[in-house]
């Protein structure tokens, strides 16, 4: 769900955006726990949204991934579009490392806390940066 914008989500995927939101919120009305939602952030495209996506995570309890753009496949060798997620933890100190579920995950791993309090807003959301790029251009 790389949007939250109904237009742009038709125009990157075909499908409604409203669908997609229902099916999460039907998803946690069953029970389903942790409810994850992958987003890739395109430079130019949907960057504004880091902050939209964040705050979803105080609204629903839902986990949100940042996925690194990869630049792979035929046509997407450019990495005009890649932002990088080192970046987006450095630009919000109020997400703060937390301990991953799963042993072995790989990514960055947060609590939303509130900033300049310190208070996590919510234990149930985490936030993931996937840094599958720039972590090996480090």
């Amino acid at each position: 769900m790389d949007t939250l914008k109904p237009e742009l989500f038709h125009k990157l995927t075909g499908g409604s955006l409203q669908k997609v939101l229902d099916g999460i919120d039907k998803a946690l009305e069953v029970g389903f726990s942790p409810v994850k939602v992958n987003a890739v952030l395109m430079k130019g495209v949907n960057d504004g949204e880091v902050d939209d996506f964040i705050n979803l995570t105080r609204e629903k309890a839902v986990d949100v991934r940042f996925i690194e753009y990869m630049p792979i496949g035929c046509g997407n060798e450019s990495s005009d579009l890649r932002i990088n997620n080192q970046d987006l933890i450095a630009e919000r100190p109020w997400l703060k490392p937390a301990t991953p579920r799963y042993q072995g995950q790989p990514q960055k791993i947060t609590h939303l806390r509130e900033p300049g309090d310190g208070l996590v807003l919510s234990v149930r959301s985490r936030i993931n940066f996937a840094i599958p790029v720039t972590a090996f251009a480090l």
